[in-house]
């Protein structure tokens, strides 16, 4: 299995998300937190298994994933040892915004 890490801005939106979630109403964060856990056990085992970004072409492959029934999708990268959470963006806001993150990774070699 490869190892996933996260990106310091991807880790604050799911910890602000899993906030905002709770305080909509309790119990939601924690599924949220609980469905974003179960997709990155899923990706760890088979990274590719979900669609590519549509038009972003790169070193890095980037996919994304809807997290089971919560408005939210987990943008990651696939580098050659490892898997990096780009962000975990809720789907009403602007697509792309975390794009340049995309920057600050490893190098693809």
């Amino acid at each position: 299995m490869i190892p996933v890490r996260y990106h310091p801005a991807a880790r604050q939106e799911l910890r602000d998300a899993v906030h905002r979630g709770e305080s909509e109403r309790p119990g939601r964060g924690a599924l949220l937190e609980a469905g974003v856990f179960h997709l990155l056990r899923r990706i760890r085992r088979l990274p590719r298994s979900a669609p590519r970004w549509p038009g972003l072409h790169g070193p890095a492959e980037v996919r994304r994933v809807v997290v089971k029934r919560h408005p939210y999708l987990v943008v990651y990268a696939i580098l050659p040892e490892q898997v990096v959470v780009i962000a975990v963006a809720h789907m009403r806001q602007m697509p792309g915004y975390w794009q340049d993150r995309l920057a600050t990774l490893p190098p693809v070699a």
